[in-house]
């Protein structure tokens, strides 16, 4: 099949190159353009760009996907079908209805659930046992196109945002190659949303990755599988930041006297700190400010934290 490709990141790449190898003749490839990166500032290509560099695919970048020289320059391609993954820009209409089959996109959840520009760290945050992913038209309302196809992904209780996007995009990679598999004539199989069911997450945001105490510590259990290892939460600690790259719980709650944030130091390899509604979120791998990660265990001989000490 012919196919015109859309995406930025590592992920999307992945499918890129699945596709490639799957035998389909990618026309095109639309990614984002190079951005400043490290101290140096040094433009960087995108994941999707080098991808499409190695495999000769003809890589196209816009500041605005949507401008008249954007649209022109795309819809001069003759594909069967565009696919969609992590773009990172609106689609205009004139691009998403010029091929034949359409322009079906892949999201990492069970639409109409988590619509928007963060389904996997939202499934963790809130939460969820189970998430997945869709196949799905696109449409002019972000997230809101016909549905082809789903799949269910369970989440294990130490997934984090990267393990759990893998499964995802393992998983929808798949489902594509499948749908894709014997070229068809007419559009595939769909169904309308229920949108009276959606629900919405934004995009993650530095001041998201500030702990808060106050919270039970079940939510910021949460928080911080949901924005680890590439958003690493964090907490003040002696005046400079901590970053909490790992966490655990227990069947544990305070007394009456809790404090939010107080650290407790239970042996030199348990360190817990006192959170919302009673609970207590065990501390399990730290980061001082401009340190290595490390064990807790090296934290406690390291930095002496004593029970008293705040978290804030």
């Amino acid at each position: 099949m012919k196919l015109g490709f859309f995406g930025t990141p590592e992920h999307s790449a992945f499918l890129l190159r699945k596709l490639h190898a799957a035998g389909h003749e990618i026309s095109f490839a639309v990614s984002n353009p190079d951005r400043p990166a490290g101290r140096k500032k040094e433009l960087l290509p995108t994941p999707v760009k080098k991808a499409a560099i190695d495999l000769n695919i003809p890589i196209l970048q816009y500041e605005q996907v949507k401008s008249e020289a954007a649209v022109k320059e795309i819809t001069t391609f003759a594909t069967d079908l565009n696919v969609v993954f992590a773009f990172g820009s609106i689609i205009p209409e004139e691009i998403f209805n010029k091929p034949p089959l359409g322009t079906i996109n892949l999201h990492g959840s069970l639409l109409p659930k988590l619509r928007g520009a963060s389904p996997v760290q939202s499934a963790i945050l809130q939460g969820f046992t189970i998430t997945g992913v869709t196949i799905q038209y696109i449409a002019k309302e972000l997230d809101a196109g016909n549905i082809i196809s789903q799949k269910e992904i369970r989440i294990s209780p130490d997934d984090n945002s990267r393990t759990l996007l893998q499964k995802l995009t393992e998983a929808g990679t798949e489902e594509i190659l499948m749908l894709i598999k014997n070229p068809s004539r007419e559009k595939f199989t769909s169904i309308p949303q229920d949108h009276s069911k959606a629900s919405y997450c934004k995009k993650i945001t530095p001041a998201d990755r500030k702990l808060e105490f106050g919270y039970s510590a079940t939510d910021l259990h949460n928080r911080i599988r949901a924005f680890s290892p590439d958003n690493t939460p964090y907490a003040l600690f002696r005046g400079k930041k901590l970053l909490i790259h790992s966490s655990s719980l227990k069947n544990e709650t305070s007394g009456k006297d809790n404090v939010y944030g107080r650290l407790n130091l239970v042996d030199r390899k348990t360190l817990f700190v006192e959170c919302g509604e009673g609970t207590l979120l065990y501390l399990e791998k730290l980061q001082p400010e401009n340190k290595n990660q490390m064990p807790v265990a090296d934290f406690i001989n390291g930095y002496k934290p004593t029970t008293g000490e705040l978290l804030s």
